[in-house]
C-alpha cells in the first residue's frame, strides 16, 4: 500500500474470463491502460450484491487507485464483509466511528 503497488486480487470469474484454464497467479492485466500483476484469486463467493456478481471483481490497494487509476485524493466508501450479524453489532456498539 505505502509502494503504491501496480498489484491485484481477481475473482473467479475474472480469472475464468482473462486466463481459461490457466493459473492467473503473476500474470499481469491491465486497468486504464496500466499493467497490475495478479498476486492472489479470491475464493468463489457466489453472492449477489445488488445485482452484482462477487465473482467478477478487481481488487487493487486504494493508494494505488487513489494515486494511479483516479487521481482521487479522498476515500469515497468502503465496503466491509462480515462473518456474522453479531460481529457487525459487536463494531457498531464499541467503535468510535458508527
Amino acid at each position: 500500500m505505502r509502494s503504491i503497488a501496480k498489484v491485484a486480487v481477481i475473482g473467479k470469474t475474472v480469472a475464468d474470463q482473462l486466463y481459461p484454464g490457466q493459473d492467473p497467479v503473476g500474470q499481469t492485466i491491465r486497468i486504464r491502460n496500466l499493467p497490475f500483476k495478479v498476486i492472489g484469486v479470491l475464493e468463489i463467493q457466489r453472492l449477489q450484491s445488488f445485482g452484482q456478481d462477487q465473482d467478477d471483481t478487481v481488487i487493487v490497494p486504494y493508494s494505488s487507485h487513489m494515486k494511479r487509476i483516479t487521481t482521487r485524493t479522498f476515500v469515497n466508501s468502503i465496503l466491509v464483509r462480515s462473518a456474522s450479524a453479531e460481529v457487525i453489532d459487536k463494531v457498531q456498539t464499541t467503535s468510535p466511528i458508527f
